[in-house]
């Protein structure tokens, strides 16, 4: 039997408070419970400095566009292609007012329903 695939884009937020809870729990093992983002940020580019081969390792501010991307893996910048900028902050509201509207789009219909069955049951009485 072969698992059912799930487009990660369709999942929704019904997941999202165990994932926060779980890697929470993961950060406070490797950063030593430090809510400190400058200290978690720097932790982490020390360890990838001692997991990853200085020849394979590229850090760039996605600012800068393609062109320093590019140089390091030796590819030329796309013409045609602009460089994806998904993840701003416009882009994270969108996602989040989304959610929002489709909970309280959810949680509307739930208290019609009851709405709607309670006056049923009160004109059956």
């Amino acid at each position: 039997m072969t698992a059912k695939r799930t487009n990660p884009n369709q999942l929704g937020m019904r997941h999202f408070v165990t994932y926060i809870s779980l890697l929470r729990a993961q950060w406070d093992k490797i950063y030593d419970g430090s809510r400190d983002n400058a200290y978690v940020y720097q932790r982490h580019i020390e360890w990838l400095k001692e997991v990853v081969p200085a020849d394979r390792l590229v850090f760039f501010n996605v600012k800068e566009g393609w062109g320093p991307l590019c140089k390091a893996l030796g590819e030329d910048v796309p013409k045609d292609i602009p460089f994806p900028r998904i993840n701003d902050s416009k882009a994270i509201d969108r996602v989040a007012e989304y959610h929002i509207k489709r909970g309280l789009a959810r949680w509307a219909v739930v208290f019609t329903v009851v709405g709607v069955l309670s006056a049923w049951w009160f004109m059956r009485v």
